[in-house]
């Protein structure tokens, strides 16, 4: 087969012309006759490209709506721009190619966001139009993340670079679970096996997430993380399976040990959505985060531990952002933000992120500083939080202020002399109760006092309060409004005072090695 194409339509022709019988597509693992083959596959985005480059101006706003075939494209607009939305199913598929072919602009949203959200943020994002392209954004640095403009063809060239490192024959079924609007499973569980003229079982959402894969019974499994270990509990990985493809976030050891058990070979793919997906992959079932550089990807480690890439891969840029795209792209250079050291064999190894993102086992990232601001609004200033992943679950350290522990003796110190005080008052007035005269003027000072008392202490618990909730309190909060990927399960306590620069900036992966000490010497 040729090295790589350069174009879908051009791909689609020749594996249509070479493999015209052979399954492209299987979409249903309980029905037999739910799939496509390459040919139909080919005939079918023909008669989509067919439908988009039809589409008079005059109707293009409102063509999505009124045709069924174009279900998931929530609009089609003048400038041949389609914004396809909900869950990247067969017409998502055949939507996006039928588009592409065209010439139209693809931009890939969040399955979850209804169309008329995609259409108000496409309002306020709207720029050049690049034909052909596929826009994906970033998942998570930020509450929108930016979109990414990719080409087919270092898409494809991508594809084609993780065949190199790891084949993929045409007599292998990929199992595709991966939601296909982020580029990691746009390339590595639908791309890769299509350019092979491999089979493709498409999972059946959720209501089959732990029945497909003993279904299908693929050979390649492409997941995240938090996928492999619910396949893992649930021991629905099939015997058939000789290679699981894992990326977008990290595995724990028990993970990986349990699939090599198994006799599964298992690799871990690096890559970043402005590269086009990965740009190295583990080659070792021995050293799963040793990665080595795809063909004609070159790299190189700055002074201050950051990674830099150089790949056929790269980006067109961010999408109407060029101002980003130049501080990120430089000289041919992407800046991936991730620290990273080169072992002996040469292989990379990243250790964490210059700017503070953790990436969660399910592949969702979060930006620290944003949620860290959330917290610490809740908690007031009286003490230093941090969010660090800990056990592959996201923590919160936390450390009182010395100041706040002394403002916090000292009201207690008031409250208990001003109940000796008031223990002084009773015992006066009992004295003078006999005094007939004084008797209802003590009484009335003391009832006073006590108000006065009462008053004042309640006012400095209202205002501490009003500077902070506790942080378990703060961490409750948080969690009743995020999804289940972003929820805080441990708040740890640190005495030592955070680790910082110079220049009072956070070095978190510091923090992490003293969480993680601090978690070896109590034996947890």
């Amino acid at each position: 087969m040729k090295q790589f194409f350069t174009t879908f339509e051009e791909l689609l022709d020749h594996l249509a012309e070479t493999y015209p019988d052979r399954i492209a597509i299987r979409f249903s693992p309980d029905q037999p006759d739910s799939v496509l083959t390459y040919g139909d596959l080919q005939k079918e985005v023909a008669r989509r490209k067919e439908i988009f480059s039809n589409l008079s101006s005059s109707i293009r706003m409102e063509g999505a709506d009124k045709n069924p075939d174009l279900s998931n494209a929530a609009l089609v607009e003048p400038g041949a721009t389609v914004l396809l939305t909900g869950k990247t199913d067969l017409n998502w598929i055949l939507n996006l190619l039928g588009a592409l072919t065209a010439g139209c602009m693809a931009v890939l949203s969040d399955p979850l966001w209804k169309a008329d959200r995609v259409r108000r943020d496409w309002e306020k994002t709207r720029g050049p139009f690049y034909p052909g392209a596929l826009l994906f954004y970033t998942s998570g640095t930020t509450d929108k993340g930016k979109a990414v403009v990719l080409t087919q063809e270092t898409l494809l060239r991508a594809a084609w670079n993780g065949q190199t490192m790891l084949p993929c024959q045409k007599e292998d079924r990929l199992f595709s679970v991966l939601p296909l609007n982020h580029v990691f499973g746009f390339v590595c569980a639908f791309l890769w096996p299509l350019t092979q003229g491999a089979e493709i079982d498409l999972g059946t959402g959720l209501r089959g997430l732990m029945t497909d894969p003993l279904k299908y019974r693929p050979s390649i499994l492409t997941c995240v993380p938090t996928l492999l270990g619910l396949f893992l509990k649930a021991n629905v990985l099939n015997p058939e399976l000789r290679v699981i493809l894992v990326g977008a976030g990290p595995c724990n050891e028990k993970l990986i040990q349990a699939v090599l058990a198994k006799g599964i070979h298992l690799r871990f793919g690096y890559g970043l959505t402005e590269t086009s997906s990965g740009v190295a992959i583990s080659m070792d079932d021995s050293d799963p985060y040793g990665f080595v550089p795809c063909p004609d990807t070159s790299f190189r480690i700055t002074e201050e531990g950051e990674l830099l890439l150089k790949t056929p891969c790269m980006m067109q840029g961010y999408y109407n952002l060029p101002e980003k795209t130049a501080e990120k792209l430089v000289d041919g250079e992407f800046h991936t933000g991730d620290l990273a050291k080169v072992d002996e064999n040469g292989n990379i190894h990243i250790l964490g992120r210059l700017k503070d993102v953790i990436v969660m086992p399910n592949g969702e990232k979060i930006f620290c500083p944003e949620a860290e601001d959330v917290l610490q609004k809740a908690m007031g200033d009286s003490v230093e939080l941090a969010l660090l992943l800990v056990d592959d679950q996201l923590t919160l350290a936390v450390r009182e202020k010395m100041q706040e522990k002394k403002e916090a003796a000292a009201e207690h110190f008031e409250e208990k002399r001003e109940a000796i005080s008031e223990k002084r008052q009773e015992r006066r007035a009992a004295a003078a109760e006999h005094f007939e005269e004084r008797k209802e003027a003590a009484k009335e000072h003391l009832q006073e006092q006590k108000a006065r008392v009462a008053e004042k202490i309640a006012k400095k618990r209202e205002s501490r309060e009003a500077r902070r909730t506790s942080p378990e309190e703060a961490v409750d909060d948080w969690n009743a409004n995020e999804g289940l990927g972003r929820k805080i399960r441990k708040v740890i306590y640190v005495q030592e005072d955070f680790p910082r620069t110079a220049t009072g900036k956070l070095q978190r992966y510091r923090l992490q090695q003293l969480v993680e000490e601090m978690k070896a010497a109590r034996g947890k």
